[in-house]
């Protein structure tokens, strides 16, 4: 009974994160028009700080950072009887978050780009 109730509650868990997810994608995709204007930054500058704003592109690199922890959650839960699948998934995701890193280059400064693109790679490297 309490293992019914546990995959219950994690399957309503990950379907809220990913409704919450689609959600955030529609909401930047929605919105891309108003990141400049003074109330919609005011409240929601935190999200995309840093970030170069010209490319909604570069937008949707939020939405990857948020997939890609959901993935390392997702992992750690339901793979830690099988470590090595664990590491190839977190290996194939940071390997396509590299990619689209380097392809779009989201942040403004050069400094921001090259210390995530080291910390990636590391990470990479190291796993």
């Amino acid at each position: 009974m309490n293992i019914t109730i546990s995959i219950i509650f994690a399957i309503i868990s990950l379907f809220g994160i990913i409704i919450f997810l689609i959600y955030f994608f529609y909401y930047i995709k929605y919105y891309f028009d108003y990141l400049e204007e003074p109330n919609f930054n005011k409240a929601f500058s935190n999200l995309y700080e840093g970030l170069k704003i010209e490319s909604s592109l570069t937008t949707h690199f939020i939405i990857l950072l948020n997939i890609r922890k959901f993935i390392y959650s997702i992992v750690i839960v339901l793979f830690n009887n099988y470590p090595n699948i664990g590491l190839i998934i977190i290996n194939i995701s940071n390997l396509f978050i590299i990619i689209y890193f380097v392809i779009i280059k989201p942040y403004e400064s050069i400094k921001d780009n090259v210390l995530f693109f080291i910390n990636d790679l590391l990470i990479l490297i190291l796993t």
